[in-house]
C-alpha cells in the first residue's frame, strides 16, 4: 500500500516510504475494502486513524487526494489509474498493509477457454 500525499501536505522529501506513524493525526481518504486494515494497522501502532473520507473505488481516493483534500491510502498498483499530477506517492513501512491480488477457482471443474487464459495470464496454473 502507498500514501498519496498531495504536495502541500508533503514532509520528509528524502525518503522514499512512510511509516504507519507519520500518518497520525492526517487526514486520511481510503478505499472501503481495506477500512478495517487500515483501522487495525494504525490501532497496533498506538493512535485512531483520522478518517477524512472513505471511497467504494480506489481511483476515487486518489481524486480526493489529488484535489487536496487529504492523503489516500491505496494499493501502490493503482497509483498510476487515475488523477495524481498533485500527488507523491510513498510506500508505507509496514508488512500488515501489503496486499496482493489472487485469482480463486474450483479444482478439477471445468473453465471455459477464456477463463483458462485469463488465469494463464497470471503465469501459474
Amino acid at each position: 500500500m502507498v500514501a498519496a500525499i498531495p504536495k502541500e501536505y508533503y514532509w520528509n522529501p528524502d525518503k522514499f516510504t512512510i511509516s504507519i506513524n507519520e500518518l497520525e493525526n492526517k487526514p486520511l481518504i481510503i478505499y472501503r475494502r481495506f477500512e478495517h486494515l487500515i483501522y487495525e494497522t494504525c490501532m497496533e501502532h498506538g493512535f485512531e486513524p483520522e478518517i477524512f473520507c472513505k471511497n467504494d473505488d480506489a481511483r476515487t481516493a486518489l481524486m480526493w487526494a489529488n484535489a487536496g483534500f487529504g492523503i489516500a491510502i491505496v494499493p501502490k498498483s493503482v497509483f498510476e489509474l487515475a488523477a495524481n499530477r498533485n500527488l507523491i506517492y510513498k510506500e508505507i513501512e509496514s508488512e500488515k498493509l501489503r496486499t496482493q491480488i489472487a485469482a480463486i477457482w474450483v479444482k478439477d471443474r471445468y473453465i471455459s477457454p477464456i477463463a483458462l487464459k485469463f488465469i494463464e495470464s497470471f503465469g501459474r496454473v
